[in-house]
């Protein structure tokens, strides 16, 4: 089974109501690693209910996979919610908190009946803005 594959996210879209623009600049996909820039967003309430979540530097993708399959996504590292979690109905945007470029790693797997596949996107290629 082919696997799943991130895409960077429409400069033109939004991401839990924020533009993707004010998220991420010159992102680029390749080989299994993502690169580009994060600039530091002081105030991103529409992605967290938890108030220490709503800042800091944000990555917005757009996933796809098989036809049929189910998909799910992890970010490998994340310091409030780890674990495996599956995309919604035909939700398939992504958007995660990039706390240490170094050790966190985004996981996507797509699962159909006893086959699956997976991907995993190093994260080291990204420059994160700082608090300013």
């Amino acid at each position: 089974m082919t696997p799943p594959a991130a895409s960077p996210e429409s400069d033109g879209g939004t991401a839990y109501d924020m533009p993707v623009s004010s998220l991420q600049t010159g992102i680029v996909i390749k080989g299994g690693k993502i690169s580009g820039t994060l600039p530091y967003v002081p105030s991103f309430p529409g992605f967290s209910s938890d108030v220490s979540e709503q800042e800091g530097n944000f990555l917005a993708l757009k996933v796809s996979g098989p036809d049929g399959a189910t998909l799910y996504h992890e970010l490998i590292g994340a310091e409030k919610t780890p674990g495996k979690r599956k995309f919604e109905g035909d939700d398939r945007q992504l958007v995660v908190r990039v706390a240490n470029k170094e050790t966190q790693k985004i996981k996507l797997t797509a699962e159909k009946g006893a086959q699956s596949s997976e991907v995993t996107y190093d994260l080291s290629g990204l420059t994160l803005g700082e608090q300013g």
